[in-house]
């Protein structure tokens, strides 16, 4: 990719800017299309973006086929990039048809983890096939705009999460609960009243949108906001 292509998606202003981007720089890797997949703690739907086929994205958004989308479910596991082969959809050869009469009959998805964000960056073509030798010549570039729009996608999750800001006395509560300490154990810990306890977790339940202390503990944890326990 061009030195100036690296440059406009650094400074990209927005996930959609970055993403387009990107894509110039997947046609100049050779490929025909992308897609990126993010899901973030504070989103009951991951983000999809995408310049596949539409009748592809309309078809794979109805069929919701992101539940069972092998690439995911590899990505999830891994660092390292996932190609598709008649292997990686042995156990949904469905989607893996109705993918490639699409177009998409060669791909490879590289997935990206942080705290409270896993995304998936895919690249595709209808032709030729990847072989093993160009993976390792543009496998660097694919992880790069796979990190770079996943880091503007952890931005906004952190942007959406300091919106909820919770004190640092909210935060010392919930993370002395996620070590199992009950409203008692944490008063006499943090020097406080067991009501002054309960206040603050009322209050971190409120701003994180849950109803209960064990949800609060999970969703913080989730957005980076305490150390998981």
């Amino acid at each position: 990719m061009r030195q100036k292509d690296w440059e406009n998606l650094t400074h990209a202003s927005t996930l959609s800017n970055a993403f387009d981007y990107a894509c110039q720089g997947v046609k100049e890797l050779g490929f025909d299309f992308c897609s990126f997949l993010s899901w973030n703690s504070l989103e009951t739907r991951p983000v999809l973006l995408s310049t596949c086929p539409t009748a592809w994205v309309e078809r794979y958004i109805t069929m919701n086929y992101v539940e069972c989308d092998p690439r995911v479910n590899a990505c999830r596991r891994t660092l390292l990039p996932v190609c598709w082969t008649d292997t990686l959809f042995v156990d949904t050869p469905e989607l893996w048809q109705e993918a490639q009469s699409h177009g998409l009959r060669c791909g490879v998805s590289q997935g990206s983890h942080s705290a409270g964000v896993f995304s998936v960056f895919s690249v595709a073509r209808t032709e030729p096939t990847l072989c093993t030798s160009e993976l390792y010549e543009k496998a660097g570039d694919i992880q790069l705009l796979a990190t770079f729009l996943h880091i503007r996608q952890a931005d906004n999750a952190r942007q959406q999460a300091t919106a909820m800001h919770l004190s640092a006395r909210e935060v010392e509560v919930l993370q002395w609960t996620s070590h199992g300490k009950n409203a008692e154990d944490v008063a006499k810990i943090l020097g406080l009243s067991c009501s002054t306890v309960s206040f603050h977790l009322r209050n971190s339940m409120a701003k994180l949108g849950v109803h209960n202390k064990v949800a609060a503990v999970a969703k913080a944890a989730k957005l980076g906001l305490i150390d998981e326990a």
